[in-house]
Protein backbone atom coordinates (compact mmCIF):
# COMPACT_ATOMS: atom_id res chain seq x y z
CA UNK A 1 0.00 0.00 0.00
CA UNK A 2 1.60 3.66 -1.20
CA UNK A 3 0.98 6.70 0.68
CA UNK A 4 -1.37 8.02 -2.50
CA UNK A 5 -3.77 4.73 -1.26
CA UNK A 6 -4.06 6.12 1.94
CA UNK A 7 -4.96 9.43 1.05
CA UNK A 8 -6.93 8.25 -1.71
CA UNK A 9 -8.50 4.74 -1.03
CA UNK A 10 -8.47 2.73 -4.38
CA UNK A 11 -12.54 2.00 -5.54
CA UNK A 12 -12.04 -1.39 -4.43
CA UNK A 13 -11.42 -0.49 -1.08
CA UNK A 14 -14.30 1.73 -1.05
CA UNK A 15 -16.43 -0.89 -2.01
CA UNK A 16 -15.10 -3.32 -0.05
CA UNK A 17 -15.58 -1.25 2.58
CA UNK A 18 -19.38 0.11 1.50
CA UNK A 19 -20.20 -3.46 1.29
CA UNK A 20 -18.86 -5.05 4.88
CA UNK A 21 -20.91 -1.62 6.59
CA UNK A 22 -23.98 -3.10 4.39
CA UNK A 23 -23.67 -6.40 5.72
CA UNK A 24 -23.00 -5.25 9.47
CA UNK A 25 -26.55 -3.21 9.04
CA UNK A 26 -28.43 -6.00 7.81
CA UNK A 27 -27.40 -7.93 10.79
CA UNK A 28 -27.63 -5.37 13.21
CA UNK A 29 -31.14 -5.02 12.13
CA UNK A 30 -31.96 -8.19 11.95
CA UNK A 31 -30.74 -9.29 15.00
CA UNK A 32 -32.56 -5.83 16.32
CA UNK A 33 -35.53 -7.53 15.15
CA UNK A 34 -35.70 -10.63 16.99
CA UNK A 35 -34.11 -9.26 20.06
CA UNK A 36 -37.33 -6.97 20.51
CA UNK A 37 -39.62 -9.49 19.66
CA UNK A 38 -38.30 -11.95 21.97
CA UNK A 39 -38.27 -9.24 24.44
CA UNK A 40 -42.28 -8.71 23.79
CA UNK A 41 -42.29 -12.66 24.53
CA UNK A 42 -40.99 -12.45 27.61
CA UNK A 43 -43.31 -9.69 28.54
CA UNK A 44 -46.20 -11.38 27.26
CA UNK A 45 -45.03 -14.56 29.37
CA UNK A 46 -44.59 -12.28 33.25
CA UNK A 47 -47.91 -10.78 31.67
CA UNK A 48 -49.57 -13.59 32.11
CA UNK A 49 -48.12 -15.11 34.93
CA UNK A 50 -48.89 -11.91 36.78
CA UNK A 51 -52.34 -12.35 35.79
CA UNK A 52 -52.64 -15.37 37.37
CA UNK A 53 -51.38 -13.88 40.57
CA UNK A 54 -47.90 -14.93 40.47
CA UNK A 55 -44.94 -12.88 40.41
CA UNK A 56 -42.49 -13.62 37.58
CA UNK A 57 -39.34 -15.11 38.70
CA UNK A 58 -36.85 -13.16 39.98
CA UNK A 59 -33.48 -14.34 37.59
CA UNK A 60 -36.02 -14.38 34.85
CA UNK A 61 -36.30 -10.66 34.85
CA UNK A 62 -32.53 -9.80 35.88
CA UNK A 63 -31.67 -12.23 32.81
CA UNK A 64 -33.99 -9.79 30.59
CA UNK A 65 -32.58 -6.86 31.89
CA UNK A 66 -29.11 -7.98 31.19
CA UNK A 67 -29.77 -8.81 28.08
CA UNK A 68 -31.07 -5.33 27.35
CA UNK A 69 -28.14 -3.67 29.18
CA UNK A 70 -26.04 -5.69 26.63
CA UNK A 71 -28.13 -4.70 23.55
CA UNK A 72 -27.26 -1.09 24.46
CA UNK A 73 -23.67 -2.09 24.41
CA UNK A 74 -23.62 -3.65 21.01
CA UNK A 75 -25.79 -0.95 19.35
CA UNK A 76 -23.19 1.52 20.97
CA UNK A 77 -20.21 -0.45 18.93
CA UNK A 78 -22.35 -0.71 15.75
CA UNK A 79 -22.67 3.29 15.90
CA UNK A 80 -18.88 3.68 16.70
CA UNK A 81 -18.75 1.12 13.54
CA UNK A 82 -20.90 3.40 11.41
CA UNK A 83 -18.39 6.45 12.37
CA UNK A 84 -15.56 4.91 11.68
CA UNK A 85 -16.50 3.92 8.28
CA UNK A 86 -17.78 7.25 7.35
CA UNK A 87 -14.71 8.73 8.22
CA UNK A 88 -12.53 6.36 5.97
CA UNK A 89 -14.88 7.01 3.04
CA UNK A 90 -14.95 10.99 3.42
CA UNK A 91 -11.20 11.18 3.21
CA UNK A 92 -10.99 14.54 1.01
CA UNK A 93 -13.93 17.50 0.40
CA UNK A 94 -14.14 16.64 -3.51
CA UNK A 95 -14.85 13.12 -3.09
CA UNK A 96 -17.44 12.72 -0.15
CA UNK A 97 -18.90 9.36 1.59
CA UNK A 98 -21.88 7.81 0.33
CA UNK A 99 -22.06 6.53 3.25
CA UNK A 100 -25.10 7.50 5.08
CA UNK A 101 -23.97 8.19 8.34
CA UNK A 102 -27.18 10.56 9.76
CA UNK A 103 -29.40 7.56 8.52
CA UNK A 104 -26.87 4.91 10.59
CA UNK A 105 -26.78 6.85 13.76
CA UNK A 106 -30.82 7.73 13.59
CA UNK A 107 -31.44 3.91 13.87
CA UNK A 108 -28.81 3.44 16.78
CA UNK A 109 -30.09 6.10 18.68
CA UNK A 110 -33.34 5.10 18.02
CA UNK A 111 -32.82 1.57 19.07
CA UNK A 112 -30.48 2.22 21.73
CA UNK A 113 -33.24 4.67 23.19
CA UNK A 114 -35.49 1.30 22.86
CA UNK A 115 -33.53 -1.48 24.51
CA UNK A 116 -33.08 1.24 27.38
CA UNK A 117 -36.80 1.40 27.65
CA UNK A 118 -37.34 -1.73 27.63
CA UNK A 119 -34.48 -2.47 30.56
CA UNK A 120 -36.67 0.10 32.77
CA UNK A 121 -40.17 -1.83 32.23
CA UNK A 122 -38.04 -5.05 33.05
CA UNK A 123 -36.83 -2.87 36.09
CA UNK A 124 -40.25 -1.90 37.03
CA UNK A 125 -41.76 -5.33 37.30
CA UNK A 126 -42.55 -6.56 40.53
CA UNK A 127 -39.49 -9.10 41.94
Amino acid sequence: MSAADIVHPRSEDTTELNSWARLVAQTYITWYTGFFAFNAGGLGYVGVITKAGEKPPHYFVMLFMIFNLLGVCSSSAVAVYGVTVHRKLNVSPERLSPFPLGLWLSVTAICIVSLVVMAVIWWGLPK
